[in-house]
């Protein structure tokens, strides 16, 4: 007899212990709730502190009625997609390929159109440090010759753009 009471109460313990509240949440009021049941759709997920599942899984049933069908809450992203297919990836790769060779040429071309203007400005300085005297043509065609000040205010805007484009 003793041992059916033990029985009997360890049987009851195990149902106890598995009817106790799985879900724990705040409503709105700002009250914890506890329930065997998931909270009502309105509570945001932030707000579920148990759960017995990972948070944004319900169970529902599916077209057919089956119960126990995995779907994800409104809102939330499904759990986890299925890994990339070798086609995907070779895409993605190729993609990837492309990507870096556009920035290759792009990179080309700067240091092309860079080297092209330290080109002019290190002959610029050349022509300006020479000595002679510089001639230019003005709107009409009539040669003028460079003064001092204004050989002196290229030579300084030359110099200016040698260090800005970092020429040697």
């Amino acid at each position: 007899m003793s041992q059916l009471r033990h029985l009997l109460c360890a049987a009851l313990l195990l149902a106890a212990a598995s009817a106790h509240a799985q879900y724990v949440w705040i409503d709105d009021k700002g009250l914890r709730q506890y329930s065997d049941r998931p909270p009502p759709t309105t509570v945001p997920l932030n707000k579920i502190l148990k759960s017995p599942r990972p948070l944004g899984q319900t169970t529902a049933p599916d077209v057919q009625g089956n119960p126990a069908v995995e779907v994800a809450a409104p809102g939330v992203l499904s759990p986890a997609k299925a890994p990339p297919t070798l086609a995907d990836r070779e895409s993605d790769f190729r993609k990837r390929q492309k990507e870096q060779q556009e920035a290759q040429q792009k990179q080309d071309q700067e240091a092309a159109i860079k080297k092209q203007a330290c080109e002019a400005a290190l002959r610029n300085r050349g022509t300006l440090q020479a000595g002679g005297r510089i001639k230019e043509y003005d709107a009409k065609g009539e040669p003028q010759y460079l003064s001092d000040e204004e050989r002196a205010k290229r030579l300084a805007e030359a110099n200016r753009a040698i260090a800005e484009h970092g020429c040697r």
